[in-house]
């Protein structure tokens, strides 16, 4: 239950009551309590929590067990407890599925949240799709295409994929090659077939979403790692592996998302070697290396023995293109085919042909700097948008890290200026959403605590949308937060 008081310049006090009715220790009860009310919608993100004493003395419990169950949700990612400020509800946002819901039910906002590929009025991508069914049509195979195919894709388009990759710098990929139904079951597949429930996966601190809902799902557990505007810290990853056993490293090399960032050569070199000290196997995530016209050499092809390479065409030709490529190690190829054929069988054999046909006849890369095109534009007025507002992201990304600006404050009296407020990330995207805009707060993208400043991820919507959107959004980081909104 929640009861809620507003006094006159005081920040809105919600007291939380929560109904334990699971069995089991208490400060568990606590956790799957505020589980509930928060899928419930009864906390919504943002909420602060009673504090540990406050809540103890409501529930007949010691403040020990309080602190140990808000550790426990901050765990499961429900909550986030702040120094000195107390502890608050996390949104939902980093569930996949309740993005799509939120986008459908608020379909007036513009949306900067959902990280997909630019699409240029008419050009290739309105053709290519179309000439592809044609062919298909006048040769007559339709019907192979509804029937089931060997998992992880042919021969032949297994070899195709694998072309195209060592193209893009992957080595001695042919043999070792599979297709998966999209990036995220690629991820899946690989966690499936090389991880078990309770092993530790070290990533960046900041991170994609998909990965913390499918640790979530098959018990994985993540340890951040602390990055810089490059990429992970090679220092952090050796501290890591001192602290405790480590299983894999997940890693987006190239543009990483949310921060954009990409790992230089040297820094790739380091971290191979960090990986084969402590016997890491390296799951990388090439979502957004197919957009970089000089990409440098993957993980990949510098550890092939440990490395399971993952690279969607969603994010280089669109979100419905549900088609990934996975190039394991060798000793892993039949173990991947299988988790594979566990999980949905095949991918689509329609969509596979698709990218075979468009590998085979050159379409592909035509369509990518397509994108890389129409990407730069979108970019180019985005920077000119924001102007003196700084941001991290490169040419062809699709989407801007924005770090939250710290206002002036007070001014003492021998005259000098005394730092003020800067916006908390989840407040900001709140207030962004009155206003008709949906951002990413950096707290969806957090695993653990991030030494990271609050900030928020913008993707690039069509022009009109983007130049109404960010008009607002620089309007509103001009603004100082209000007392009760702000990051200490």
């Amino acid at each position: 239950m929640i009861v809620t008081h507003n006094k006159p310049n005081i920040v809105t006090m919600t007291i939380w009551l929560p109904e334990l009715t699971s069995d089991g220790p208490r400060y568990r009860a606590i956790a799957d309590a505020i589980a509930t009310a928060r899928s419930k919608g009864e906390l919504t993100a943002g909420t602060k929590l009673p504090p540990h004493r406050d809540l103890a003395d409501t529930l007949g419990v010691t403040t020990g067990t309080v602190t140990r169950a808000y550790g426990e949700a901050a765990r499961r990612g429900l909550v986030r407890g702040e120094v000195g400020r107390g502890t608050y509800v996390l949104p939902c946002q980093g569930d996949p599925i309740a993005v799509y819901q939120r986008r459908e039910n608020d379909s007036e906002l513009i949306d900067f949240m959902v990280n997909a590929p630019p699409s240029p009025r008419g050009g290739l991508h309105a053709t290519a799709p179309v000439d592809f069914l044609r062919r298909v049509a006048d040769r007559g195979y339709v019907d192979e295409l509804f029937e089931y195919q060997p998992s992880g894709g042919t021969l032949r388009q297994r070899a195709l994929g694998a072309a195209w990759l060592e193209s893009r710098g992957v080595t001695d990929a042919e043999g070792r090659t599979l297709i998966a139904l999209g990036g995220q079951q690629a991820l899946a597949v690989t966690c499936m077939a090389e991880l078990s429930a309770g092993d530790h996966v070290a990533t960046a601190d900041l991170t994609y979403t998909g990965l913390k809902t499918l640790a979530h799902h098959q018990e994985l557990r993540l340890v951040g790692l602390s990055h810089d505007e490059e990429g992970i810290l090679p220092d952090a990853l050796r501290a890591a592996c001192r602290s405790r056993r480590l299983s894999a490293l997940y890693v987006i090399p190239n543009i990483h998302n949310p921060t954009s960032a990409t790992l230089s050569l040297e820094r790739r070199e380091e971290i191979v070697a960090i990986a084969r000290e402590h016997d890491l196997a390296i799951i990388e995530d090439d979502s957004n290396g197919p957009l970089l016209t000089d990409p440098l050499p993957p993980l990949a092809a510098l550890a092939p023995e440990r490395t399971f390479y993952l690279c969607t065409l969603s994010k280089a030709i669109g979100p419905g293109l549900r088609l990934a490529y996975i190039v394991a190690p060798k000793k892993t190829t039949g173990c991947m085919e299988m988790a594979i054929r566990t999980s949905t069988w095949m991918a689509t054999p329609l969509m596979v042909e698709m990218a075979s046909a468009w590998i085979e006849d050159g379409t592909l890369e035509k369509l990518i700097e397509e994108k890389r095109q129409e990407t730069r534009v979108r970019q180019e007025l985005a920077l000119e948008l924001l102007g003196d507002t700084p941001c991290a992201t490169t040419d062809t990304s699709q989407f801007l890290w924005i770090p939250l600006p710290r206002h002036d404050g007070d001014t003492k009296a021998d005259g000098d200026l005394v730092c003020g407020p800067c916006w908390r990330s989840d407040e900001f995207a709140r207030h962004a959403k009155a206003q008709g805009v949906r951002v990413a707060p950096c707290s969806i993208f957090s695993v653990g605590r991030s030494d990271w400043p609050d900030a928020i991820r913008i993707t690039l919507p069509e022009p009109d949308l983007l130049r109404t959107g960010l008009t607002t959004l620089v309007d509103l980081l001009a603004q100082a937060p209000a007392p009760g909104e702000v990051m200490a």
